[in-house]
């Protein structure tokens, strides 16, 4: 199976690509322009920025599933970066929604975010309606409707991460 990752500079992104290499999928993996954490292996790297909406034209139309982990770098710069924020969450993510489905794709991970949810200091239940306080939030929940009328066409999952850390 070949598998496109967006976000493959980040730490999600560069760890999801190290476990598909691991398990023997072929990998493409997307970075931005200039990205100095490339991973040096067999996956096959792509430089596109997801701010320019003809970014998919530097993919490989053999894709078999989109792993779509990218965010803004600039997210936490709102207001001053609101247009770079919105590009990367939610019109790059209605670009390769059109993408995977005019090659045919089969799958379609995105990752979304808590955010989507008031905050709170109880758990929330998935039942809990999406009520964003802030535009990070409100732009994921943007994408995660939009990925809705693409279900006639891929098998869509979307993901709501919470507070992702690392070693």
């Amino acid at each position: 199976m070949k598998i496109l990752v967006t976000g493959a500079g980040g730490f999600l992104g560069r760890n999801v690509v190290k476990l598909l290499e691991e398990q023997g999928e072929e990998v493409v993996a997307l970075y931005r322009p200039g990205a100095k954490n490339v991973i040096n292996s067999k996956v096959t790297p792509v430089f596109a920025d997801l701010t320019d909406r003809n970014f998919t034209r530097a993919l490989p139309r053999d894709i078999d599933a989109i792993l779509h982990l990218a965010q803004s770098a600039l997210y936490k710069s709102f207001p001053q970066t609101s247009f770079d924020i919105f590009d990367v969450n939610v019109s790059a993510s209605v670009d390769l929604f059109e993408f995977a489905r005019s090659i045919n794709a089969k799958t379609f991970l995105m990752a979304s975010s808590g955010s989507v949810y008031s905050p709170s200091g109880n758990p929330i239940p998935e039942s809990t309606p999406p009520k964003p306080t802030d535009f990070y939030g409100a732009t994921k929940l943007a994408a995660e409707y939009l990925a809705n009328p693409y279900r006639e066409y891929l098998n869509i999952c979307c993901l709501r991460i919470f507070t992702l850390y690392g070693p």
